[in-house]
């Protein structure tokens, strides 16, 4: 059996990133060797292979943080990229900061929604200004009520987590419910535990309510290790459902925080042959092809995997009947719109798919057709060039993915890994 191991968690490592930097603060700030302190913050942030093209983000807007840092709080320039995780996650936290700060949007990431966020920030005495493709922003943030809707981003809410600890007093964040995506607010508090850093939460009918201590320090753990991805894994167990040979994925912590896990009890309903195991003493999960047999059309609501909903589509393309998911309408918020990424993809397959404001319904080809094959077009959008690829093992012809390369977005490896277990034959790059 061929082997995977699962990338590591990108939502793990943002914020395990972030939190080793702010572990750091009195260091940065305190260093008297230029030399010595920049060593640090280099090595801290520098690039190793494989690196997200988000991490990689996030990665050099700390460094420039520090280096702000280092040189008396001066005006930094943070380069975001596409990355909408580095613009939510580090905003509130330059503002705690207290620095001076042009953002840097490139791509889609100007028109994602941000305004719910800013306008807490300058209710809080921050001064922010948007201009084109540039956020700035200065003054230094106060503590207090901070209020949020729960139905756009969760990353307002880590971010808010992140910074807060940083300010003299005591805050609180009010969620207004419905909280969509709570799973990766979860992963953000679990990593805060990690780093010694203490949160209340509340939860009420209409409302969660999330209550910082102000004035806490980042204490970096002794031991870390960033667990392995859900939601990039879920490529590989369809790959294995799909080929022609069981995949054997490695590195996935079954007991999770991280929602996308809920992709093996999608599957295990679809009637996938999952196995979990433990080979020499690590837990491995094993995906077995369904060959003949046609996989069973489904009903879910994916508002908490927003991230899942490109290749489930793709997996309801291939059922026994129609299937739906809802929950979907924050996906046109994402990289691309992915609502209209999806239903192009899956009609330039041949499959027949429904799309209204927060559904999509999809008729499943059965056991009688394959997916056409052809060329296809991905937005841009990592998650749709790697379910176009996942699509091509079961394509009557060969498939030609233009802009493959978006895929660095997440998984800079994942062509590698599909080359090198043998799943390219029907599937071309360009």
């Amino acid at each position: 059996m061929k082997r995977i191991v699962a990338p590591r968690s990108k939502s793990y490592e943002h914020r395990f990133l972030i939190c080793e930097f702010l572990s750091k603060l009195d260091e940065v700030n305190c260093v008297e060797d230029t030399k010595d302190q920049s060593k640090l913050i280099n090595e801290k942030n520098e690039a190793i292979e494989n690196d997200a093209e988000d991490i990689i983000a996030t990665k050099n807007c700390l460094y420039e943080i520090g280096q702000s840092l280092k040189n008396g709080n001066q005006k930094v320039l943070l380069d975001c990229n596409q990355s909408g995780s580095s613009l939510r996650f580090l905003l509130p936290i330059v503002c705690a900061l207290g620095l001076k700060a042009d953002f840097i949007m490139r791509g889609r990431l100007a028109k994602r929604p941000l305004d719910s966020l800013l306008n807490e920030l300058i209710a809080h005495g921050c001064k922010i200004d948007v201009s084109d493709d540039v956020l700035s922003t200065e003054r230094k943030l106060k503590h207090g009520v901070f209020n949020l809707p729960g139905n756009i981003s969760s990353q307002y809410v880590s971010g808010l987590l992140m910074a807060l600890p940083l300010l003299s007093a005591d805050s609180e964040i009010h969620v207004k419910k419905p909280l969509f995506s709570m799973p990766y607010i979860d992963i953000t508090l679990d990593v805060l535990r990690d780093f010694s850093i203490s949160v209340s939460e509340e939860n009420h009918d209409t409302e969660h309510i999330y209550r910082v201590k102000g004035g806490q320090r980042y204490i970096l753990p002794k031991e870390y290790v960033v667990e392995g991805d859900w939601s990039n894994a879920g490529f590989w167990f369809a790959a294995g459902i799909l080929g022609d040979e069981p995949l054997v994925i490695e590195g996935l912590n079954p007991c999770s925080l991280q929602g996308d896990r809920k992709i093996v009890e999608i599957l295990k309903k679809m009637g996938a042959d999952l196995r979990f195991v433990t080979d020499k003493g690590k837990p491995v999960f094993e995906a077995y092809p369904i060959g003949d047999k046609v996989l069973k059309s489904i009903e879910i609501d994916a508002g908490n995997i927003p991230d899942l909903v490109p290749l489930i589509a793709l997996l309801c393309c291939l059922a026994d009947d129609k299937s739906k998911i809802s929950g979907i309408k924050r996906l046109r918020l994402k990289e691309s719109d992915r609502v209209v990424a999806i239903e192009n993809l899956i009609g330039r397959l041949g499959g027949s798919i429904a799309v209204s404001d927060d559904t999509i319904e999809i008729d499943g080809i059965g056991k009688e057709r394959r997916l056409k094959g052809g060329k296809v077009t991905c937005f841009d959008d990592h998650r749709i060039v790697m379910t176009a690829a996942i699509a091509s093992l079961r394509c009557e012809e060969k498939l030609l993915i233009y802009n493959a390369k978006a895929v660095n977005k997440s998984y800079v490896s994942f062509f590698d890994e599909f080359d090198r277990i043998g799943l390219s034959g029907n599937c071309l790059r360009k």
